[in-house]
């Protein structure tokens, strides 16, 4: 037993003496990016971003390098671009918290009249410091690398702006998130609608870092309960327009204090806040009418009929599947 007792103590002692060893092992790990030529050459830029890395990881040392320039495409001309790269040691990589404004939304391509947030590259670059203030603020990050991109991914000349923070925390600590709301729409609404939208998500605790060509960047810790649904299909504005204050009704009734609805490409638009949305449910499978003003008529009867008691208010729009008809769509909350 003393010899067993032993040989443990021998285990417990070496674990102990080389618990220290495996916890502070490093290995090593890159970071790259891309930032616009400007005063400085290629090597400063490295250098300065890589001091910039240092003071927001803590990391011992930092090898930064000048990767290359290249040419990329832009309006009017082509600029250039230098590419960095930094080689660091540490236990494990970090990751930036990136936030990007203006660019490509989703897979649209932006189409020929869109607004573009910055189409150039001085747009873009005069909203730099600014933007990295509010980062940095908001988020409680260093910003590392903040460059303006251009957007090879459309067929119109636009920059996207791009930050990279960094902190020294697994995972970085952020003291906020950044969202994008784009609800559509909004081309032909004008500006108050989008004024509207603004005040909804700052009374929702957001920051709003950038709006405009019908989008709304901003900090705040969790998504906004601000929300957007587009209605279905109607023939004309008119037959819109006439159901704005039934539809006003539906998202009242769910719950939305001021929601806010207007008829976009024939189709009814709807800004509300809440943490529900509206769902589609059809009151009989083959109710179908001869005209919009027939549907009316009789919407009252059908929202009265009890096995429809679920619905908030009801709309007529043209049947998709039968020429010259209508169809009545009931709405509900889930």
């Amino acid at each position: 037993m003393p010899a067993l007792r032993n040989s443990f103590l021998k285990i417990f002692c070496c674990a102990l003496f080389l618990a220290p060893a495996v916890a502070s092992a490093q290995n090593t790990f890159t970071y790259q990016t891309t930032v616009i030529s400007g005063d400085l050459d290629c090597n400063t830029e490295a250098q300065n971003l890589g001091g910039r890395f240092q003071v927001a990881t803590k990391v011992a040392s930092v090898n930064a390098v000048c990767r290359g320039e290249k040419m990329v495409p832009s309006y009017p001309a082509p600029v250039k671009v230098y590419m960095l790269g930094l080689v660091y040691s540490a236990s494990r990589p970090y990751s930036p918290y990136t936030v990007a404004i203006g660019g490509q939304v989703g897979q649209t391509w932006t189409q020929q009249g869109e607004q573009i947030l910055y189409p150039t590259l001085e747009s873009c670059q005069v909203d730099l410091s600014a933007q990295v203030a509010l980062y940095e603020r908001q988020v409680g990050l260093h910003v590392v690398s903040a460059t303006c991109e251009f957007d090879e991914t459309v067929a119109t000349s636009q920059f996207v702006l791009k930050m990279d923070g960094f902190g020294s925390q697994f995972p970085a600590e952020r003291k906020t998130q950044f969202f994008r709301f784009t609800p559509g729409g909004l081309a032909g609404a004008g500006e108050v609608y989008e004024t509207a939208i603004a005040q909804r998500l700052t009374m929702a605790g957001a920051v709003i870092a950038k709006q405009g060509a019908g989008r709304f960047y901003y900090y705040r810790q969790t998504v906004a309960p601000v929300r957007y649904d587009r209605l279905v299909f109607m023939n004309t504005t008119d037959e819109c327009a006439t159901q704005l204050n039934d539809i006003k009704t539906i998202y009242e009734q769910a719950g939305s204090v001021r929601p806010l609805i207007w008829c976009a490409d024939s189709r009814p638009n709807v800004i509300f806040e809440g943490d529900f949305r509206i769902s589609e449910i059809l009151p009989y499978a083959d109710a179908s009418y001869g005209s919009f003003a027939d549907c009316l008529r009789d919407r009252s009867f059908v929202l009265s009929d009890a096995r429809n008691r679920r619905a908030l208010g009801a709309v007529c729009a043209p049947d998709l599947f039968h020429d010259n008809s209508y169809r009545m769509t009931l709405y509900t909350k889930n």
